[in-house]
């Protein structure tokens, strides 16, 4: 297994919980960014700090509404890619929607709800999401329910509709409703608001236990430390799209459920070797196309190595590791990160290096699997959810024992 120094293995000893998380945003986790140039009306910020809620405001000129529906009448190849992503499924999706169940916190709803206008109830869970089509009626009014907003998860309209005005990164196009030019559109900041926060303040009565003010999804600032740092977060995650080599940027948002993605986002190298029946391996895991921490954001997400040579298997997990720390003020212990094992930004440090001894006589192989999972098996199974609900497979390959 990886060697830790003494103070860290103490202090995951004492009571350590799993946890696993682009320049950071103005009062969530970083320091403050310069404000962004762009075009045409500033409609001030176009986020809150804490990302929502949102409101886009009136229906553009010459539509009926600010729904996906509305937006598939001109832009069904875009919105058929929104509909499989996971923007779409932000309410919905039946991870989210079982931790939201457990602590119902606002500044959840604000980056997964952020169109709704209250607190809406947790909602029934959808892996998937219809491809909108024209639907007239779905934009519904201000006074609808929250939970009606609440199920659009991150839409068009968050991003791109504000003061009954279409915004784009580059303007222009025609009609009653052309799009204003908002260079923000295309930065990592407009991204940051909603994937770089700390632990919130605790509100009245609210019961505390991990070190409010402290890094909860710290995505932005792995970018900023890594060799990437010198292009935005759409340059992965909204390759071009469509066709003439890529009329547009893919509103289809891939991360964890992009196999091909997750496959490159990390290159693994080995070594077996035999001494006597014992087979000593040592397997590299170094950061490849990525611009963040592996994994990166919700903070109880891990990735676990796994090595068989016939019977004998072992395993290492990397995730950051969380456990009781005294308060700045000295008042108290609350949970706090005491180590991160997970495989760093490209550039902001080595990578993870992991040994293992596998007891074996006659193995003439070692096969190896990388998996990422977005719960514990123990939370996973507390809450309902099989493996393969929570399980994404990486990558998998062999090593050749050497004499």
């Amino acid at each position: 297994m990886r060697v830790r120094t003494a103070s860290a293995i103490t202090a995951i000893a004492a009571g350590a919980i799993a946890a696993g998380s682009l320049c950071a945003a103005p009062g969530r986790g970083g320091s403050d960014a310069a404000p962004l140039p762009h075009a045409g009306p500033s409609h001030a910020e176009l986020f809150t700090a804490e990302g929502g809620p949102v409101a886009p405001g009136d229906p553009p000129p010459g539509v009926s509404g600010t729904a996906p529906g509305d937006c598939a009448v001109c832009h069904a190849e875009i919105a058929a890619e929104w509909a499989s992503s996971a923007h779409a499924r932000a309410w919905t999706d039946p991870i989210f929607q079982a931790e939201y169940g457990l602590t119902r916190q606002t500044f959840c709803r604000h980056c997964h709800a952020p169109l709704a206008c209250d607190a809406p109830e947790p909602g029934p869970a959808a892996s998937t999401v219809a491809v909108p089509t024209a639907a007239p009626d779905s934009d519904a009014s201000p006074g609808a329910s929250g939970g009606a907003h609440a199920a659009r998860g991150i839409d068009c309209a968050v991003c791109h509709v504000r003061d009954g005005h279409v915004l784009g990164v580059r303007g222009g196009g025609g009609g009653e409703h052309a799009a204003q030019r908002d260079a923000r559109l295309a930065t990592t900041a407009f991204c940051a608001r909603c994937h770089q926060f700390d632990f919130p303040r605790p509100g009245p009565g609210e019961r505390v236990r991990y070190h409010p003010g402290r890094p909860l999804q710290n995505t932005v600032v792995e970018w900023s430390q890594s060799r990437y740092a010198d292009r935005p977060c759409q340059e992965c995650h909204m390759p071009r799209a469509g066709e003439a080599g890529g009329s547009h940027r893919s509103h289809a948002f891939r991360t964890l459920d992009d196999p091909a993605l997750m496959a490159r986002a990390v290159r693994v190298s080995g070594q077996a070797r035999r001494r006597g029946g014992t087979v000593r391996v040592t397997v590299v895991i170094a950061p490849g196309e990525i611009g963040h921490a592996f994994p990166t954001g919700d903070m109880f997400r891990r990735v676990v190595l796994t090595v068989r040579a016939g019977a004998a298997r072992r395993c290492e997990v990397l995730m950051r590791h969380f456990a009781q720390t005294i308060t700045d003020d000295g008042s108290g212990h609350l949970l706090g990160q005491v180590d991160d094992t997970r495989v760093p930004p490209p550039g902001a440090g080595p990578p993870a290096s992991l040994d293992f001894e596998l007891v074996d006589p006659g193995a003439t192989e070692v096969a190896w699997s990388i998996d990422l999972l977005r719960l514990s098996p123990e939370d996973a199974l507390d809450r309902g959810f099989d493996a393969a609900a929570v399980e994404r497979r990486v990558l998998s390959g062999r090593l050749a024992i050497e004499r």
